[in-house]
C-alpha cells in the first residue's frame, strides 16, 4: 500500500504528526496527536477519533466505545486474507479479543504467518506482507468455521461497527 502510494513506509503519517515509535508500539493516541492528524487529512476530528484508539486513563476510546486494555489485542494483529484479498480492507475489530472469526467470509482469522510461521506482527512495510518474510497475507488458506460459530460473533462485531461488507 506504501509503495503503490509513493511512500516508504506505512507509518509515514505517524512520522509527520510526530508521534514517537514507542506511542505508535503501544497504540497510545492522544486527543491532541488526533487532532493534529484530522488537520493534516482536512478531516473533522470525530472522523479520526472514530478510527483510532485514543487512549484516556486506563479506557481507551475504540470505534465510540470505551475498552480496556484487556479487550483489545495489542501484540498480534488478526487478519481476514479474503478480507485483504477483495479489497485491501482490514478491521480494526479484528483486534478486539472476543472476534476470533471474519463476521464477513466465515473463516477463521489469520495470526500466524503461513511461510515464515511466526507470529504476524504490527509495524512492516505493508498490511498484506509478513514483516519478517514479507509472505502476501492475502494468498493464506482460510480454516471456514461452522455457522453455528457466527452469531456471537457477528453481534459483537456489528456493535463495534463492523459492517458486514467492503
Amino acid at each position: 500500500a506504501c509503495t503503490a502510494n509513493m511512500y516508504d513506509q506505512v507509518t509515514w503519517l505517524t512520522d509527520y504528526i510526530g508521534m514517537p515509535i514507542h506511542e505508535r508500539r503501544n497504540h497510545k493516541w492522544s486527543s491532541e496527536r488526533a487532532e493534529r492528524l484530522a488537520r493534516l487529512l482536512s478531516l473533522p476530528y470525530e472522523a479520526i477519533a472514530c478510527r483510532a484508539y485514543i487512549a484516556e486513563g486506563g479506557e481507551y476510546q475504540f470505534l465510540e466505545h470505551k475498552i480496556t486494555r484487556s479487550q483489545f489485542e495489542w501484540n498480534c494483529p488478526k487478519y481476514c486474507p479474503q478480507c485483504l484479498a477483495d479489497r485491501g480492507y482490514h478491521s480494526a475489530v479484528f483486534g478486539l479479543v472476543a472476534i476470533q472469526v471474519c463476521p464477513l467470509h466465515a473463516v477463521n482469522l489469520v495470526t500466524t504467518c503461513q511461510v515464515c510461521f511466526e507470529k504476524l506482527s504490527y509495524g512492516g512495510d505493508s498490511l498484506f506482507c509478513c514483516r519478517r518474510c514479507h509472505a502476501d497475507i492475502r494468498l493464506f488458506a482460510c480454516e471456514a468455521v461452522s455457522t453455528a460459530e457466527l452469531p456471537g460473533t457477528a453481534a459483537i462485531a456489528a456493535k463495534a461497527g463492523f459492517q458486514g461488507r467492503h
